[in-house]
């Protein structure tokens, strides 16, 4: 005889918000639930916006045009669930979905002894596709004469014929509770990299019912007493019949004591009979089930029902506990060390790096009750990390602790992320798209100011940058000009050479008012100390060739060659210049694997070969790691803005080898290219950010 259960699996679409689409178009999204090869079949949706409009920061955009663009339905062919179409056009653009669908799926039950599992526990996987259709432009280009740009994009409207193409997918692997076989989870869906949008869903499942009945050769004659006279042949040698009949009634009752709980519900008054005969057993599953299943029907509707009206605050709580579970499980990545502050100088052996990977690895993980199913397919491939966080004896914050409170501040927190040599804003936004996800009250600048001069001196790059963080200071966010220190918080992240630029700009007089607003710094993998003591001659030689090849002032710069004594070099005069120390946290970020800057110049430390080199550059370097961080070091422990350094080494294991593996370059770019190396500092930092 076979046992089937009736699972019931809500898909509630809540918001839908541009970060970085690739491009503007009319959007839809389509899900659609498998369990394993087993697909759901979608019985209902509902589609309840309370305003269609779109928003860009706070100002209204009407969608004149939502009448003519297909509304939310059932795809029967596909057995899909198929969002209305909107239009997004503009950066940070906002709308409310508030949309969902049913889905049923018939999984298989089997008894293990003492309780039944439902198709073996596998997860449900959700996979949804984002759509876009192409805009109709204006019929008349622009001119001198004709409207500005903002308008020719806002006179863009959507076809009467839209033809929609799938531009990103992204499945949900969503794990049921073995107990309840019920879910209430979160999840914020991004899509991918060059389509990075925020659509909130949240998931919900239900056991409704359990089916017996004979093979499928028999259907046709799985009657009740057919049915019950199985359940006879079953237990006529079964003297435990009790249990039997816990054991069949426990799946509904849990699951709708889950269902009461989620309607806020504290009792229910579905009674079990023990009974002691095989027939009376098998009658008495049979009844009890069915009373079960009528009454978890009735409040499973009710639940449904409410989610398009109260599905808001449900959303807000389930998404703190995402939240809470990502921190959790990307921290189980992270092994945090506490180092005395006067170590602050003194390198980490290699040694001590790779236990503590090891270590790391080979922990046993399971991945959160929904995940992106593509992004933890192979958790032993992602990136491990180690941080060591260097302390005076009177701190006690648990810095990297995910129960760490949050700190006090008010205002805006501008976090401005600088890209480095011959890059791009572009380079940046995987790492902008993530913390905007993150940390939802931040404003992000990516500057562009140095994309066209890469090549230049150092100086006169910090000096676009301070100008360019001014002005974008004095039209976005006015209260970090406030002279109360307490009124908001300027954070600087940079990638490889951006870090230098960043040191640099902050020596400008422009960046003077903001000085006691400056909160973190975030280096991932700068040469703070210039490009010396490169272990690989490879590097060596290409850095060699890319000198002579572009004849970069900068390069020159880098490796202490601009002047005929290191003294007089950029980066030793730079060193001595006020940097670290006006910072309330400075994260240094490198990794073993990066050949093309060594994890002692981007972490600032004192390496064996600069300290016994008396004749080459030793000394040089050995001057400037010490200017950047004995002012740290002899900070008062009673003063008011205390700077505490963490050094994080990343450790990668990549799918296959090949050149850029070798030479490092893929460890370098993973700061900004990879979303798992992404999402592991910033929920490593997370109480540094937000």
């Amino acid at each position: 005889m076979a046992t089937h259960g009736t699972l019931d699996v809500v898909v509630h679409l809540h918001r839908f918000r541009n970060v970085d689409l690739f491009s503007r178009g009319i959007y839809m999204v389509r899900a659609a639930v498998k369990c394993n090869t087993k697909q759901a079949i979608p019985h209902g949706c509902y589609s309840k916006p309370s305003v269609l409009s779109t928003f860009v920061r706070d100002q209204e955009i009407p969608q004149t045009h939502a009448s003519d663009l297909p509304a939310a339905q059932v795809v029967d062919s596909s057995s899909e669930f198929s969002t209305r179409a909107f239009v997004i056009k503009y950066r940070d653009e906002r709308l409310e979905l508030n949309e969902g669908a049913q889905f049923q799926l018939l999984i298989e039950a089997k008894d293990s002894g003492d309780r039944l599992i439902f198709a073996n526990d596998e997860p449900i996987d959700i996979t949804l596709e984002l759509l876009m259709a192409e805009l109709e432009k204006p019929g008349s280009p622009p001119s001198r004469t004709s409207p500005r740009r903002s308008s020719a994009v806002a006179a863009e409207k959507p076809s009467l014929s839209p033809t929609f193409s799938r531009v990103a997918t992204q499945t949900l692997r969503v794990r049921r509770d073995p107990t309840t076989n019920q879910v209430h989870a979160y999840f914020p869906v991004t899509f991918s990299s060059m389509h990075f949008c925020q659509l909130d869903v949240t998931v919900h499942c239900a056991l409704l019912h359990l089916k017996f009945r004979k093979r499928v050769y028999d259907r046709a004659d799985a009657s009740v007493e057919s049915t019950i006279s199985s359940f006879e042949e079953l237990l006529r040698d079964n003297s435990d019949a009790p249990k039997t009949h816990r054991r069949y009634t426990q799946p509904m009752l849990a699951s709708l004591s889950a269902t009461c709980s989620a309607l806020k519900e504290r009792e229910q008054t579905v009674a079990t009979t023990t009974l002691v005969d095989a027939g009376s057993v098998s009658k008495a599953i049979e009844r009890d089930n069915a009373a079960v299943a009528k009454k978890l029907f009735l409040l499973w509707g009710r639940f449904v029902a409410l989610l398009p009206r109260d599905g808001k605050a449900l959303c807000e709580t389930l998404q703190t506990t995402w939240l809470r579970d990502q921190r959790a499980w990307w921290g189980g990545r992270l092994r945090s060390t506490e180092v005395r502050i006067q170590k602050l100088l003194q390198p980490r052996e290699t040694d001590e790096f790779r236990t503590s990977f090891k270590e790391l690895r080979s922990q046993p993980t399971q991945s959160p009750s929904i995940c992106d199913k593509s992004l933890l397919k192979e958790p032993a491939r992602l990136p491990a990390a180690a941080a060591h966080v260097y302390r005076r004896r009177n701190d006690t914050e648990a810095l990297l602790s995910p129960d760490a409170p949050p700190s006090n501040y008010r205002g805006p927190h501008l976090i401005v992320m600088q890209h480095g040599w011959y890059a791009s804003s572009f380079d940046m936004r995987l790492l902008r798209a993530y913390a905007l996800l993150l940390f939802p009250g931040a404003i992000v600048l990516s500057p562009q100011s140095n994309e066209d001069n890469s090549g230049g001196s150092m100086g006169p790059m910090g000096q676009r940058l301070a100008h360019e963080v001014h002005n974008f200071i004095k039209h976005r966010c006015p209260d970090l000009s406030d002279a109360d220190p307490g009124m908001g918080r300027l954070s600087f992240v940079g990638h490889s050479a951006g870090s230098m630029i960043v040191r640099t700009a902050l020596a400008s007089p422009v960046l003077k008012p903001y000085l006691p607003k400056l909160h973190a710094f975030v280096s991932l993998s700068s040469s703070h100390c210039g490009n010396m003591f490169v272990p690989s001659t490879l590097i060596s030689g290409g850095m060699w060739a890319l000198q002579h090849l572009h004849q970069s002032q900068f390069m020159d710069e880098l490796q202490l060659l601009d002047a005929p004594k290191a003294e007089d070099a950029f980066m030793h005069r730079l060193s001595k210049q006020p940097g670290f120390e006006r910072f309330r946290f400075v994260v240094l970020v490198g990794s073993l694997q990066d050949s093309y800057v060594p994890l002692h110049t981007a972490q600032a430390t004192i390496p064996r070969p600069a300290e016994v080199d008396k004749k080459g550059g030793g000394d040089a370097y050995r001057q400037m790691a010490t200017n950047l961080l004995s002012p740290v070091m002899q900070q008062s422990a009673t003063a008011s803005k205390r700077t505490t350094v963490v050094r994080l080494t990343l450790d990668y294991r990549f799918a296959q080898t090949n050149l850029d593996t070798v030479i490092g370059r893929a460890a370098h770019l993973a700061y900004i290219d990879s979303s798992a190396a992404v999402l592991l500092i910033l929920f490593s930092l997370y109480n540094v950010l937000r």
